[in-house]
């Protein structure tokens, strides 16, 4: 079986979402094959949501045993480019020490590369973990026009994402990438699981009237949520409303639910997981305060 991926226009949100559903669509199909080829040869651009998924549903497909042949784009430039992001592998650490180093010498770079974390909460993992965020926040505060209020929102938002994963995905891995483009003046950050969705993560506590992963996102962003009341911070909800607010555009996948905004779709085939997309302008004027007052 042969998946080729289409060109799309990166700063049309609609034409990703499009391309994303149509990939979506086949990688699943292909799931029972022995091998399947990725064609990546009619592209000269990849935005991180589409490498990120694209990286890990290759790993997944590995993982379940399928080969996966991967036929590379004719842009040299662009095989540059996803040899850099470490598009077919990712990145792991076994050390903080090691994490420390390979993320310093990315500190003067627009982009990291597609990182590996653990969801184990044991003291290493979260160093490794947190020394990641850091650098997402890092690259955040040397490229765009943000002041302190809005950083700490997007370093709230970064972690709450990566939180989920740790405490309701049932996964033992997320995934993270980011890259910021200074002639489109905008910053992409991604991040991603293959766990059992916001749905599955209701329904493992109870919430057994929540029946689909529309229901489910549509009840997340509302304010509904697994935590306690105390110290559960802006949630999702305020925080989607930040994103509007900041005229970010704002991802979520679970399932076959998709939230663009404030548009949900249902989607023509399931991603076994979440994803979380943020697109972040250079700058950006609104007051943490008066959001969250």
């Amino acid at each position: 079986m042969e998946i080729s991926v289409h060109p799309c226009d990166s700063d049309d949100v609609k034409q990703l979402l499009k391309e994303f559903g149509r990939l979506l669509v086949l990688l699943n199909q292909a799931k029972d094959q022995k091998l399947i080829t990725i064609t990546l040869k009619h592209i000269q651009f990849i935005t991180p949501f589409l490498a990120l998924f694209l990286s890990a549903s290759i790993n997944m497909i590995k993982n379940a045993g399928c080969e996966v042949h991967l036929e590379k784009p004719h842009n040299p430039d662009l095989i540059s480019y996803l040899d850099t992001i470490y598009f077919e592998t990712g990145v792991s650490f076994q050390t903080k020490e090691e994490c420390v180093s390979f993320l310093g010498s990315h500190s003067a770079k627009s982009f990291l590369p597609i990182l590996h974390f653990s969801a184990s909460e044991d003291s290493l993992q979260t160093e490794i973990r947190d020394s990641m965020i850091s650098a997402s926040i890092n690259l955040l505060q040397s490229k765009l026009n943000l002041n302190t209020q809005q950083i700490n929102l997007y370093r709230y938002l970064i972690q709450e994402m990566v939180d989920n994963i740790l405490q309701h995905a049932c996964v033992d891995n997320g995934w993270l990438f980011a890259q910021y483009y200074p002639k489109k003046q905008y910053l992409d950050l991604c991040i991603l699981d293959t766990g059992i969705t916001i749905l599955g993560s209701f329904q493992n506590h109870g919430f057994t009237h929540i029946g689909n992963h529309l229901d489910a996102i549509q009840s997340a962003v509302e304010g509904t949520s697994t935590k306690p009341d105390i110290g559960r911070g802006y949630g999702l909800s305020s925080s989607l409303k930040a994103m509007l607010e900041a005229k970010s555009d704002f991802i979520l996948v679970s399932g076959d639910g998709l939230l663009h905004n404030q548009t949900l779709y249902k989607l023509p085939s399931s991603w076994q997981g979440t994803i979380v997309f943020f697109r972040i302008p250079l700058s950006i004027n609104f007051s943490v305060y008066e959001l969250f007052s």
